[in-house]
């Protein structure tokens, strides 16, 4: 029999199915992975039934880093597949005299002219890809160990590069924190495809199927100021170490010429 839901039930967040793992089918057949230490309920299709769930004695299996890397997200948070936050964009420069762009794990999106980077570059740009202030470009070769970022300019970069256009849903400073965020980057190796880790490649048919997390617009800018006032604390932190280590190395120094030159009697100091 269907059984209506009282009205606390109606109100209790409902997040989608695939919100909280990312499984591969088939998982809970292995043995090996119902004895860990991180076991947790999962439900099966004899589970849910019409009108009604069943959630006494669930079987569990163990959840790994990579399938639950989204965590304990709040529970107003929306999850989406990253193919409906972003789109493909692929314009090609016709002249090659835009901007030239690179992409690192460390820095992310950079105008090439700033960085003394060794790579061979062509000497005809002609049919790169544009992209713009905000687009999300993440270099395919390299997306394993974190080569993504948010371009803040336009410019073009290698055509073996991917651009996606942000829907809205994401604000990009949003976006940054997430391609610099460890959890992440194992997410999008996961995704990727190769035959060994150094040879793996991120394509859109892959991290379009990636799950982000979509928490509402003001909790971002919520999110990413706390971030910018905590590395402001940090920087200002290292600034100080910094000369603080320069003054202690002044005074060795001084020490050390002082006793070679005998300004400091070293038998009264060691007594």
């Amino acid at each position: 029999m269907l059984r209506l839901r009282t009205s606390r039930e109606q109100n209790w967040p409902h997040p989608p199915v695939y919100s909280r793992f990312s499984v591969h089918l088939g998982k809970m057949l292995d043995s090996r992975q119902v004895t860990g230490a991180d076991l947790r309920p999962y439900l099966r299709n004899i589970d849910v039934q019409w009108g009604k769930v069943n959630i006494q004695n669930l079987p569990e299996m163990d959840f790994d880093e990579e399938e639950r890397w989204l965590g304990d997200i709040p529970a107003h948070w929306d999850i989406e597949r990253a193919k409906n936050v972003f789109s493909v964009r692929d314009e090609r420069s016709e002249r090659g005299d835009e901007e030239l762009l690179t992409v690192s794990h460390i820095t992310g999106v950079t105008s090439r002219s700033e960085k003394e980077v060794y790579m061979f570059k062509a000497d005809e740009m002609t049919g790169y890809k544009r992209c713009y202030p905000n687009d999300l470009v993440i270099n395919t070769l390299w997306a394993w160990m974190g080569a993504m970022g948010v371009s803040p300019l336009a410019g073009i970069i290698s055509p073996d590069y991917h651009v996606y256009e942000s829907k809205g849903l994401l604000r990009p400073e949003f976006v940054e924190l997430l391609c610099r965020s460890k959890p992440f980057v194992a997410e999008v190796n996961r995704w990727s495809k190769g035959v060994w880790s150094s040879r793996l490649r991120l394509y859109p048919e892959n991290f379009f199927e990636m799950r982000l997390p979509i928490p509402p617009e003001d909790e971002q800018w919520e999110i990413v100021r706390a971030v910018e006032d905590e590395g402001k604390k940090s920087r200002e932190l290292a600034a100080e170490l910094r000369e603080s280590m320069a003054m202690l190395k002044e005074r060795r120094s001084a020490l050390i010429t002082a006793a070679v030159t005998g300004q400091i009697d070293l038998e009264e100091m060691a007594a």
